[in-house]
Order: C-alpha cells, then sequence, then structure tokens
C-alpha cells in the first residue's frame, strides 16, 4: 500500500524591472506662436523608436507597452515645451524620456496700407499785442 500526501506550492513572479529606454530625442525647433503649434505628441512604441531612442522590456512586449505623455511649457518666444514620455509595462512599471520643442515665432510683422500724412504749424509769439491780433483774425478766418 502506498502512502502520500499532497503539498501545495504557490510561486508568485513578480516583475519589478522597468522598461529600458535607451538614446536620447533631439529637440525640435518649430515656427509658431502657441504651444498648440508643437508637433503632437506620438502614442505608439515604433512612433516613439522614430524619434531617435530604442525600447525594451523585460517580461512585455513592445506591442503591449503604453505610452502616456504630459506637457511643460515655460517662456513666451521663444516657448520651450519639455514633452515627458512614459513608458508602462504591464506590471505597472515605467520609464521616461523627454523631448524639448522649441516654439519660436520668426515671421516679421507685415504693415499694410498708407498713413495720411498730419500737418501741424508752430507759431512762437513773444509780444502779447501781436498774439491777440493774430488770434482776433484766426478766429474771424475760421467763421
Amino acid at each position: 500500500m502506498w502512502y502520500f500526501e499532497t503539498v501545495e506550492q504557490v510561486i508568485n513572479i513578480t516583475d519589478s524591472t522597468k522598461p529600458t529606454i535607451s538614446g536620447t530625442i533631439t529637440a525640435t525647433d518649430v515656427e509658431g506662436c502657441e504651444v498648440s503649434d508643437a508637433t503632437p505628441a506620438v502614442t505608439t512604441i515604433t512612433e516613439l523608436e522614430a524619434l531617435g531612442v530604442t525600447i525594451s522590456d523585460n517580461c512585455t512586449s513592445n506591442a503591449n507597452l503604453i505610452v502616456t505623455s504630459t506637457d511643460a511649457s515655460t517662456g513666451t518666444c521663444p516657448i520651450v515645451l519639455t514633452r515627458t514620455y512614459t513608458v508602462t509595462d504591464t506590471c505597472g512599471n515605467f520609464e521616461t524620456v523627454e523631448q524639448v520643442i522649441n516654439i519660436t515665432d520668426s515671421t516679421k510683422p507685415t504693415i499694410s496700407g498708407t498713413i495720411t500724412p498730419t500737418y501741424f504749424h508752430v507759431i512762437t509769439i513773444t509780444n502779447r499785442k501781436l498774439m491777440m491780433l493774430l488770434l482776433i483774425g484766426l478766429r474771424f478766418s475760421l467763421i
């Protein structure tokens, strides 16, 4: 007769390693006057790697990595937009990489139309009697 006992063992496999991002994203210069003139944020690993970085994860395939981004801007001309991309694996581990976008208005203002000339006559009078006569004469010539 055989006697045996069953023992159960639970093994938890935990991924605590964040994705790896190597390389940097080259700064981008954009013509414009507002933050909305910046290039749109990318949303996939393929698009993010096209910006010049290499991304990998020890447990999650690139197709299942999630890409999100946040923007922060400073200045007025140029506007410096710092876009932070976050790559998150299926276990919630994440890594970030930054992209700098310089938004500069380099277009000169344009002027159209013409300005009508305006003429002013300046008379300096030091003699009070002469001034009174001139004022009376002006009054009559204006009527």
